[in-house]
């Protein structure tokens, strides 16, 4: 415990509130991933959400900012995959078009502003590009 309270950043967050907020965050994101495991093309923005969420309590409880890549590496590929599922819906169906809504709602913008950040912390600006195409959406 006392390990947990010298390493996390904000000092709100206890230790058995992370373990439970940590269980849920799995669960949905099983439950998510096996749901559209059959589906050929499936719409990732929710993934897009449970891997934010993730990183942003890996950062909150105090994890080396290195250990927060590969989370960032995931939120990449499911906008990039987000991205082409929501182009290939759009072209089939002009008249009922999809969006992106993770990245552009108004009070979604605290999640664009730390994803840029972050693209730049991990001196990648290449993720730019995708992130704000996924806005344009």
């Amino acid at each position: 415990m006392i390990e947990f309270e010298q390493r996390r950043r904000q000092q709100l967050l206890d230790e058995d509130f992370y373990d439970y907020f940590q269980k849920i965050l799995i669960w949905e994101r099983k439950y998510v991933e096996n749901s559209i495991k059959s589906i050929k093309n499936p719409f990732m923005e929710p993934m897009i959400d449970f891997y934010y969420q993730q990183l942003v309590l890996d950062y909150t409880v105090g994890k080396p900012i290195t250990d927060l890549l590969p989370s960032m590496e995931t939120i990449i590929k499911y906008t990039n995959d987000t991205i082409a599922h929501v182009e290939q819906h759009n072209q089939k169906h002009p008249d009922n078009p999809k969006k992106i809504i993770m990245l552009s709602e108004y009070f979604e913008t605290e999640k664009l502003s730390n994803l840029l950040g972050l693209c730049i912390l991990f001196e990648r600006q290449d993720w730019f590009e995708t992130i704000v195409k996924a806005v344009d959406f």
